[in-house]
């Protein structure tokens, strides 16, 4: 055996090495990612469970209750949004425009039984915002 085939082992096993460090890296840093992305959709979640817990148990009004919980809702949906592809965005946004931006269809004016379709319309919104925040 010569120096040039030792010197070639060598060499081949180095590369190989840091090719495979790196593809390790690769994965362990989209690993991370994923689990981030989890951990912020599980956090966006939840972050409705007083509004619906309110809403289904008639505890409050729902323009009472949107206004309460707008802020943490949009401070979570921050976060998630910093792992969602450019679909994924798209699709929360537009949903979150429709729950956040006509807050006066909240308003209960007109008796109990405006204030239910009320309350059944943000319901029907928050879910449609969870299901979209489902990492895939």
């Amino acid at each position: 055996m010569d120096w040039s085939q030792i010197w070639s082992g060598i060499i081949g096993g180095f590369i190989g090495a840091l090719g495979g460090a790196y593809f390790t890296y690769l994965f362990a840093v989209k690993l991370q990612s994923k689990q981030q992305k989890r951990e912020a959709a599980t956090e966006f979640k939840t972050a409705f469970t007083d509004a619906i817990y309110d809403l289904q148990e008639g505890r409050k009004k729902a323009y009472e209750i949107f206004t309460e919980s707008i802020v943490f809702h949009a401070k979570t949906l921050l976060r998630l949004w910093l792992f969602l592809d450019e679909t994924e965005a798209k699709k929360l946004d537009e949903a979150w425009q429709e729950y956040r931006n006509q807050p006066d269809q909240y308003l209960s004016a007109g008796g109990i039984d405006k204030e239910k379709q009320y309350k059944a319309l943000m319901l029907e919104r928050i879910e449609k915002l969870q299901s979209l925040a489902d990492p895939k």
